[in-house]
């Protein structure tokens, strides 16, 4: 999702404000540790697939990043 605002200065030059948002619609898909039933963190589910795994930023479990920018066009 992006929400930007155009700003005129003259004519040919412009101020752009941007706010990016990636992965707004995530919602956290727990991985199931089938193997730890007496150690400790038992019933706790704390990491999603992807993290587990050793991928944080692909899939379902990825973050939520947001982004501010200015550009100015000419």
């Amino acid at each position: 999702m992006t929400v930007l605002k155009n700003t005129k200065l003259s004519e040919r030059l412009t101020f752009q404000f941007r706010w990016e948002v990636y992965n707004i619609l995530n919602r956290a898909n727990f991985y199931y540790f089938p193997n730890n039933t007496l150690g400790g963190g038992f019933g706790q589910l704390t990491k999603t697939s992807d993290v587990a795994v050793g991928n944080p930023v692909i899939a379902q479990g990825g973050p939520r990043n947001m982004n501010f920018a200015v550009k100015f066009m000419f």
